[in-house]
């Protein structure tokens, strides 16, 4: 199934900011995950980077924005989901 988020035509200013709070819903995930007990080392670890991964995305997205001088920008987002099989042991 596909959802369609975000399907226009903003002014870069209102594209920047609907960019960062996207991001910052996805950090917060990871930072909430990082604070919940029974976490391994690895998931934690993996948390950390998946962050670092995204505020390096973010940063990159908005310079490109920056720089390239237009009067509008067009961002398009969705979401495919598939519902996973049961894990059998």
């Amino acid at each position: 199934m596909e959802l369609q988020l975000i399907s226009g035509r903003f002014a870069p200013a209102d594209a920047e900011q609907i960019l960062r709070d996207i991001f910052k819903v996805k950090i917060e995930f990871h930072e909430r995950k990082i604070r919940t007990l029974h976490q391994t080392e690895e998931s934690i670890e993996h948390a950390e980077k998946r962050i670092h991964e995204l505020q390096k995305t973010l940063r990159y997205v908005l310079s490109r924005i920056k720089e390239g001088g237009r009067e509008m920008v067009d961002l398009h987002a969705h979401i495919e989901l598939s519902l996973a099989e049961p894990i059998t042991q």
